[in-house]
């Protein structure tokens, strides 16, 4: 029986815009030249998807505006595959979000865009195991390494 060996690593902002432009070739968007945005005070979400929502006489507009991401997300060790997870968990979001000119959430518009897409993984509360225990684990070091000076 063969095995396969999945790669962990930190990965960059480089690497979420090359995810961000390979979904913009599929949706015909312009999102991997929206801002991206690393916090370190997100320690209890990933990343998030930002947009504007504005109404006027009854209409209402949705406009994205920026990616935020957790350093810790970034500074966690991830597969690849599950990195991508959570960005393409975002680009769906704000997707979903103009496609549907309102917030869709986790709603079934949103589950019907991720397939659409082609993304298997929702990512959002179901993430993998192996994904919180990294997140835990860039923060606790964060700490250790800020406590020491």
């Amino acid at each position: 029986m063969e095995r396969k060996i999945i790669k962990i690593r930190k990965h960059t902002v480089e690497d979420v815009r090359k995810i961000l432009k390979s979904m913009d070739k599929k949706t015909g968007k312009s999102y991997a030249d929206l801002p991206i945005k690393v916090s370190a005070r997100m320690t209890r979400a990933l990343g998030g998807a930002v947009c504007r929502i504005t109404r006027y006489r009854m209409k209402q507009k949705v406009e994205a505006l920026e990616f935020k991401f957790s350093r810790f997300f970034l500074d966690a060790y991830l597969s690849d595959q599950d990195f991508s997870d959570i960005v393409l968990h975002e680009y769906s979001h704000l997707y979903a979000n103009e496609l549907h000119q309102e917030n869709v959430n986790h709603d079934k518009r949103y589950k019907a865009v991720c397939k659409q897409l082609g993304i298997e993984h929702m990512g959002g509360y179901a993430c993998s195991q192996q994904v919180g225990i990294a997140f835990v684990e860039a923060i606790n070091t964060y700490k250790i390494k800020k406590a020491r000076g």
